[in-house]
Parts: structure tokens; sequence; C-alpha cells
């Protein structure tokens, strides 16, 4: 432990000397002009929804410049922590609640009572359940930029081509599992029911969550430990065997390769995959990305009847060593507050928690859009709708756990028992 200790003292060393430039302060150059880092994670789509937004606040601020950082999903959850780490994390800093405890309790993230009680945060249009999604231990450290929550989309078109019926929305998850076997025996060469969910692809750990809660549990426990038994993970991860034995989703070093790819470059996007569970905002920009193709959504599988979606969110922080928290709070409140920001962005990473934003994109939404915003509506209205159980500060290293196992089973390294255990014991040590 001791040797391991010192190479990461090492490792954190030769980061902080190897990126001099990216300072964490932010920067002003010698005729004033504010500089001002800003990092978040998407696709290329999104990424050009940024730029143009960047753009427009910029053109009203000639004082201020602001460098992108754009990343994929994977990536962003693994630089952003060592940049923090080597005191060279951007200013501004797309947050998600499932890995913000990772830095509030190092503190990363500034206090933004200060920049809100000033006005340079204008949250009076917002609603009490949008600004409390950004509240963590008592502290508000980030800002909603978009409610939304995780479905099923199918493509309807390829489910027509190869005369495939999507079962209700009242599907269970054996049913799940068993219309995606059927469906497989009905499409052409090369094309997979869904895409491999169990971990084996992402670190995205939202179905296996839906899956818990619709057994009445959760990932994590109030107390920030584990919300599932070595039987649930089990479950999880023999139905995803399943699947794969049966060539309902991809093979594990297909998965593998997927999962370093960008949203436009994915099976799903060039037609080649049936369904796949998606976030409601992200339904318009594959749709955008499959013109000839028409995409549909639905609520996930249930447990006895009982639904496992929950309400999140993209936010925005500030850096808590950043030099310029006026203006970061200043580019956040345009972002979130301004029709400028919000014809661009309309529900590109969820809906504004603005009701006056709300209500001022209500007329650009695409239809797909209004089917995302329904499915939040359904959601949210859900008379049984249990509360998010915010992640520990080790979720990360857990969401990594997770995936390391579930890539051992899928390669064929070890058993599900095997992998099971393997979690269990390392997961001990990291709560």
């Amino acid at each position: 432990m001791k040797i391991k200790g010192i190479v990461m003292a090492l490792v954190l060393l030769m980061i902080v000397f190897t990126v001099p430039m990216l300072t964490a302060q932010g920067s002003s150059d010698s005729s004033g002009t504010v500089e001002l880092r800003w990092s978040f994670w998407g696709g290329d789509a999104r990424f050009a929804k940024y730029e143009e937004i960047a753009n427009r606040y910029m053109a009203a601020h000639p004082d201020v410049k602001i460098v992108r950082e754009p990343m994929s999903w994977n990536d962003y959850w693994t630089k952003i922590p060592t940049q923090v780490a080597a005191g060279a994390a951007p200013d501004l800093m797309q947050m998600h609640a499932r890995y913000v405890k990772n830095f509030t309790q190092s503190d990363a993230l500034l206090d933004l009572k200060g920049v809100i009680d000033a006005g340079n945060i204008d949250l009076s249009n917002f609603t009490q359940a949008g600004i409390q999604t950004g509240i963590v231990d008592g502290k508000n450290v980030m800002i909603d930029i978009g409610l939304v929550t995780t479905g099923l989309t199918y493509n309807e078109t390829l489910a027509s081509k190869y005369g495939i019926s999507i079962p209700e929305d009242t599907w269970s998850w054996s049913d799940f599992e068993a219309f995606l076997i059927s469906a497989t025996g009905k499409l052409g060469p090369g094309l997979y029911a869904a895409g491999d969910d169990s971990m084996v692809m992402t670190t995205n750990t939202t179905p296996f969550t839906i899956y818990m809660r619709s057994r009445g549990k959760d990932m994590y426990t109030e107390d920030g430990q584990l919300g599932f038994t070595k039987a649930d993970l089990t479950d999880w991860f023999s139905m995803w065997d399943r699947l794969r034995k049966a060539d309902a989703v991809p093979s594990a070093a297909i998965s593998s390769e997927e999962s370093a790819k960008t949203w436009e470059q994915t099976i799903f996007v060039k037609g080649e995959q049936l369904v796949s569970f998606m976030a409601a905002n992200r339904l318009r920009i594959y749709q955008e990305q499959m013109p000839g193709m028409n995409l549909e959504m639905q609520r996930t599988p249930k447990t006895g009847g009982n639904g496992g979606e929950f309400l999140e969110g993209a936010h925005m922080a500030i850096n808590a060593r950043t030099k310029h928290s006026e203006a970061a709070a200043d580019f956040i409140n345009f972002f979130v507050n301004s029709e400028e920001s919000l014809e661009i962005y309309i529900a590109e990473n969820g809906w504004p928690a603005s009701t006056e934003m709300n209500e001022f994109i209500q007329p650009l939404l695409s239809p797909v859009e209004q089917e995302g915003a329904a499915l939040v509506a359904k959601v949210a209205g859900d008379a049984e709708l249990k509360s998010y159980i915010m992640p520990p500060s080790a979720n990360t290293e857990i969401s990594r756990l997770m995936d390391r196992e579930a890539q051992a089973i899928g390669f064929g390294t070890k058993s599900i028992t095997k992998a099971v255990d393997d979690f269990f014991a390392a997961a001990k040590d990291l709560l």
C-alpha cells in the first residue's frame, strides 16, 4: 500500500508539471480580457450548440473569452477529477448528481450562495424542485440546466421492417428479456435487439439503478452504502449474459469499442440496434442523426408493476479556485435565463428549471422533444415516484468497479458468481 501511495503521489506531481497552461483560476490578458475555461460532456451536436451559446455570450461581453473543452461522457469523469487533483480544473464544469460528491467532499466546487445573493445568478423563476437538485449537504453548489428522466427508445422503422411489435410500457423485466430474444430471431444479420447495458459498454449506472428501484431498493442507501445484494447483482449480470449468448446484444468486444465512440458513431445511430436506454433529452439528438428512421420512447420495464425511473438533470458548477467567480456566474445566468441561449439550447440536456424559459421553448420543441417532455411529465406525475438517492463520493470508483466485473463476465474471464463476489469485496473497501 505504501508503494502504491508513492506511485500515486508521483503521478499527481507529473500531472501538475505537465499541464502548466491549464490554470485553475482562469486568466486575464494585457487587454483586461477575462478567460474562462468551460468543460462539458456530449457529442458533436451538443458541442455545436454550446459553441454557439458561448459565441453569443462573448459577442455581448467582448471582455470575456470562453475556452471550450468538450469531452465524451466517459472521458469527462476520468479527466475532470484528475484536473481537480492537479489544481488545473476549468473555471466552469458541467456537473451531475451521480458524481457531485466526488467534488464537494474536496471543496472543489464554489458555494454559489454569494453569487446568487448578489444577483449574478437569478433563480427567481426556478421551480423549487429545480433549485433543490443543485443543493448538496446544505450548500448550493450547482445550477440545474435541464431536468430529465431515462426511458426506453426504440427504432420504430426497424421494428416495422422486420415485423416486430413493441410491447406496451407496462412490461416487466422478464417481458423485456423475452422480447429482445424473440426480436433477435426476426432481425437480419449484423443487427442487435439492444445494447449491452450490464455495464460492459459504459460506466453509466442509470439502467441498473432503474432496475433496483423497480425492486423497491436503490443503488445506494441514504447513508452511502450499497442498496443492493449479491442476489440482485447476480440477477442483473445473468440477464445480460443470457442476452449476450442469444446474440440479442453485441459481444463484449464490440460493446467495448462502442464505449469509445460519440453518440453519432454508435450502432444504434447506424440503424443496427432496435432499442436503447436513453435520457429523454437525447431523443432529439439521435433523431437528427437518423433522418430516415422514426424513433419513439416509452417507460422502462417494471417489477411487480413498480417502475424504477427517477428525475435527474445536468448542472453547471464553478471551480472554487477560480479568480473570476462573478464572470463565471454571469455566463451561467445567461445560459439558463436568456432567450438568446434557450432558443439554441431548447432541451439539449433536459428541460429548463425556469418556468419562464420552459414557456419560451414550448413553440420550439420538435415532435420528438414533445415526446421526451411527455415522458418526463409522466414520470414526474407518478404518485409513487421515490426521490433519487444522491450517490456517495465513491460512486465513480464503484461504477468503474462494476464496469470491470461486467467486462470480466462478458469476455469470459470470470464466472458471474466470482465477479459478484469480487465486486462486493472491493466495494467494501471503498465505502
